[in-house]
């Protein structure tokens, strides 16, 4: 039983994009992992995908999303590519257009998801 919505982290991200109450920079960052996140567990319900070892949990996952849909598991890595770096590199500026790109993103794998 699921307790918690993936798309409860989508919305999370889009509440938190326009809340002028947080710097810019910090609150950029959150919402690009929201994104992640809710996206990799979205697809992961949807598609019924497992992961065993959760220490190759995000590798495995777009392994496998790759062979059920290329573009699907390259759009998922892109966007891990941006919560990486949103997450690790605070040395490297992340606005505004990173987040719409991820969104973005999320979109095009939304879309796609809805095609099955």
């Amino acid at each position: 039983m699921i307790k918690l919505n993936p798309y409860e982290f989508i919305d999370l991200a889009n509440k938190l994009v326009e809340d002028q109450d947080y710097l810019d920079e910090p609150r950029y960052r959150t919402v690009i992992s929201r994104i992640y996140y809710g996206t990799i567990h979205l697809l992961m319900l949807i598609k019924k995908i497992s992961i065993r070892d959760i220490n190759r949990f995000h590798y495995e996952l777009i392994q496998k999303l790759k062979l059920i849909d290329i573009s699907l598991g390259g759009w998922i890595e892109n966007l891990k590519e941006k919560r990486v770096k949103a997450d690790y590199y605070l040395n490297q500026r992340v606005g505004k257009s990173v987040v719409e790109e991820a969104y973005k993103l999320f979109k095009r794998i939304e879309q796609k998801i809805d095609e099955y």
